[in-house]
């Protein structure tokens, strides 16, 4: 019987991991904080960072 998962598929679903994660941070992070403009700034680097993930996932080399 052939393995139903293995650990190299966690890399293909790694965008959707982060996204996932971040949505929980931001639905715990709405009953803490009071200004509700920081959501949104968490929001987008929950995006970002996906994305960028994402871009990775497809070759794009990053250089600092």
């Amino acid at each position: 019987m052939a393995q139903f998962f293995n650990i190299q598929d966690i890399g293909a679903i790694g965008p959707e991991l982060y996204l996932a994660m971040f949505g929980m941070i931001v639905l715990v992070l709405d009953l803490v904080v009071e200004k509700k403009r920081t959501l949104g700034l968490v929001a987008l680097i929950g995006l970002a960072l996906s994305g960028l993930f994402l871009l990775r996932l497809r070759g794009v080399e990053f250089s600092a």
